[in-house]
C-alpha cells in the first residue's frame, strides 16, 4: 500500500499513517479470526504483525527518499 502511494506521488505523512492504521486493522482482524478457528489469539502476534508492516512501510519510504535524492542530484548536475 505504501508503494502504491509513493508511485502516485502522494508520499506525505497522512497517507503513511493511514497505511500503518490499515496494517494494525489487518493484524487485529487476523487475530480475531484465529479466536473463532480454535487456534487462539495473542496480543504479541498483533504487535509482531504491526511491527513487520511498519518495517515494510519504512523500508519503502526510505528507498523512495533515496531514489528521489539521487534524481535531484542528477538533475542538478545536468542543469548546471
Amino acid at each position: 500500500m505504501a508503494l502504491m502511494l509513493i508511485l502516485r506521488k502522494r508520499a506525505r505523512m497522512q497517507p503513511v499513517i493511514n497505511c500503518a492504521f490499515a496494517a494494525m486493522t489487518v493484524a487485529l482482524t487476523d487475530e480475531t479470526i484465529q479466536i473463532f478457528s480454535g487456534r487462539g489469539s495473542q496480543v504479541k502476534d498483533v504487535w509482531l504483525d504491526f511491527a513487520g508492516s511498519c518495517t515494510g512501510i519504512l523500508f519503502v519510504v526510505v528507498i523512495f527518499g533515496l531514489i528521489k535524492m539521487s534524481r535531484n542530484r542528477k538533475n542538478k548536475k545536468h542543469g548546471n
